[in-house]
């Protein structure tokens, strides 16, 4: 006999999904977020299909998001030559650079130019971004404003996050702020989903809520899928395993067992989804309105806790992170 999917509870007795956008005033969190291999076989079994469509991963995501690609072996030249030939990926580049928030008084023409000009965290983030766009969201025709959203979003939380684990003393930002860019890439395939997302999917009001959104409408979430696909890709540890557990800090207290540099990239990553996400909607955003909606109370424990509060904080009032994130959302 197929196993039935499980039903998801945010409270006792109410089916997602929901329009509250308030469903932790009551204290009650029944929310379960199952890893991959928790899931039923036969909700595996679909997903794995549409797994499949987007593997293997295109060489330069690979490159652009492996272990070699570090800040401090970030070189402008030779990421010129690796990208040069693609004139999509050049004039989204150029354009970004040559953007109002730049203040440039000569056009930038260099591609190289325009690398060093952008940096190393934003350049990865429009990369990557691009390569959502048309390899793997023209490939499988999926819907633009689903794509768009996906890119702006994981763009801007790699941005917070990479300031942060920074600001944090992490030893290395650019693992948090890639696991961050790469913790959502799974929901790309709910495009490809019976029941495609629409423009509301990108407007929900927290990540409580759109966590619960998917386990109702998909019996799965987006870090199983973004996991699995990051293993399928054969993506280093533990950028699957942080994937798979970003949700977390937003639902849970974090295990007091936890290894603290973990607890803390979780939380790093989680506030990092959830700010780009509100940011994409009101630029005026900050990390106190934010941390104090119901729906983000645990995640504000667990930033206290792990002592991460502080460091996002100064992440967010850093004009850097303010002019990368505002390039995300225009590139």
């Amino acid at each position: 006999m197929a196993e039935t999917p499980p039903v998801f509870i945010a409270r006792p007795g109410i089916q997602l999904p929901l329009g509250d956008n308030n469903c932790m005033d009551d204290g009650i969190n029944d929310l379960t977020i199952p890893s991959w291999y928790e899931l039923p076989s036969n909700v595996r079994g679909a997903w794995e299909n549409r797994i499949e469509l987007l593997v293997p991963a295109p060489p330069l995501l690979t490159e652009m998001t492996g272990p070699g690609f570090t800040l401090d072996k970030f070189d402008p030249k030779t990421l010129a030559q690796t990208v040069g030939h693609d004139a999509l990926l050049v004039g989204r580049l150029l354009a970004v650079a040559n953007s109002a928030m730049f203040g440039q008084s000569k056009q930038v023409t260099s591609v190289e130019r325009a690398i060093v000009l952008l940096g190393f965290n934003m350049v990865k983030a429009i990369i990557v971004g691009f390569l959502m766009d048309y390899e793997l969201g023209e490939e499988l025709k999926l819907p633009d404003e689903h794509v768009e959203f996906v890119r702006h979003w994981t763009g801007g939380a790699a941005v917070v996050a990479h300031q942060t684990a920074a600001n944090a003393g992490l030893a290395d930002p650019a693992l948090v702020a890639t696991a961050a860019l790469l913790s959502r890439i799974g929901a790309l395939l709910f495009g490809v989903a019976g029941l495609p997302p629409d423009n509301a999917y990108g407007k929900m009001g927290s990540e409580w809520e759109r966590l619960a959104y998917e386990m109702a409408t998909w019996q799965v979430s987006a870090p199983a899928l973004s996991a699995e696909l990051l293993n399928e890709w054969v993506l280093p540890d533990p950028l699957p395993d942080l994937a798979q557990y970003s949700w977390l800090p937003v639902v849970r207290p974090l295990p007091a067992t936890m290894e603290k540099e973990r607890a803390l990239t979780l939380s790093i990553i989680a506030a990092g989804l959830a700010l780009a996400d509100r940011y994409l909607h009101d630029n005026e955003t900050t990390p106190a309105a934010l941390l104090a909606e119901p729906d983000y109370r645990q995640l504000a424990a667990n930033l206290q806790a792990t002592g991460a509060l502080a460091a996002l904080n100064t992440a967010w009032q850093s004009a850097r992170v303010k002019r990368e994130l505002l390039g995300i959302a225009a590139s």
